[in-house]
């Protein structure tokens, strides 16, 4: 360890003091051209698999290569052969598949998974296909499931126009996990099929309640709360993953979402528009 002299350590104490301090505020709301790449690191390791794409499922059979972890670059043979995949066909690999079920019914709609990478068929075989790991998020083994990709194109940038008026509960949070906060991800009981697209941007809010004025005796009613606010970035016919950009308080199951309402200034201006 070295020793600094008096004047040196005078010298990068100031330096420290000088720098600029980071906010304890709340972290910022995703916006504009920066939303796509944040969607893209948040979501890399996990995903939903439906009910019907895991009954379908395949695995990870064998690899030529030696060694017992896989990794991106790897070549490995799948189960599944000719009449069943064809060349370039993509596969996310999962494992770890948690029951994910409706909030009003109770029934299982599907599954949430960790995703640790993504493989394409390379040679189509008889009872089962050469392909090649694309990417990795986490070391991949053989028996890891695989359920078919999503469109290459998820990553765009959201889609303008107003989205659909959606709304539905949480109805699944990671494992080991009993609260959410931000950049954290929840599983929702509305889908495609509901109108919700990759990119909506959707709010976690309390129900406003009447309350008794003590002053005056009446009764007046208190307006909604939003707790957090929601980007959607994975979608099935029924379920979809949402990113938690901003939080005012931990989520749970059962909170109630809904699609964020236009602001008042756009609206008025699309009301005179239309004029």
């Amino acid at each position: 360890m070295r020793v600094l002299d008096p004047d040196e350590g005078a010298a990068l104490w100031a330096a420290a003091r000088a720098r600029p301090q980071r906010s304890a505020a709340r972290t910022p709301r995703a916006s504009g051209a920066g939303l796509a790449p944040q969607l893209r690191r948040a979501a890399s390791g996990f995903g939903f698999v439906s009910e019907e794409d895991f009954e379908a499922a395949s695995s990870i059979v064998d690899s030529p290569e030696e060694r017992t972890w896989l990794a991106a670059g790897d070549e490995v043979y799948i189960g599944l052969g000719q009449g069943q995949v064809a060349r370039g066909d993509q596969f996310r690999i999962f494992r770890e598949p948690l029951p994910v079920r409706d909030f009003e019914s109770g029934r299982r709609i599907g599954f949430y998974v960790e995703v640790v990478g993504r493989l394409a068929v390379q040679e189509p075989g008889e009872s089962s296909s050469l392909a090649r790991i694309l990417e990795s998020n986490a070391e991949i083994a053989r028996g890891d499931r695989l359920a078919r990709g999503h469109d290459e194109n998820r990553w765009s940038e959201p889609s303008s126009g107003p989205p659909a008026v959606v709304a539905g509960h949480i109805v699944f949070i990671p494992p080991l996990r009993s609260l959410i906060g931000t950049r954290d991800a929840v599983t929702l009981d509305r889908g495609r099929s509901h109108g919700l697209r990759r990119g909506d941007r959707l709010e976690v809010y309390l129900e406003g309640s009447p309350k008794r004025d003590r002053v005056s005796g009446a009764t007046v009613h208190t307006p909604d709360h939003v707790l957090a606010e929601l980007v959607v970035v994975e979608l099935d016919e029924e379920v979809a993953i949402a990113v938690v950009f901003d939080t005012r308080r931990a989520l749970r199951v059962g909170d109630a979402f809904r699609t964020r309402p236009a602001p008042v200034l756009a609206r008025r201006g699309s009301d005179r528009a239309q004029r």
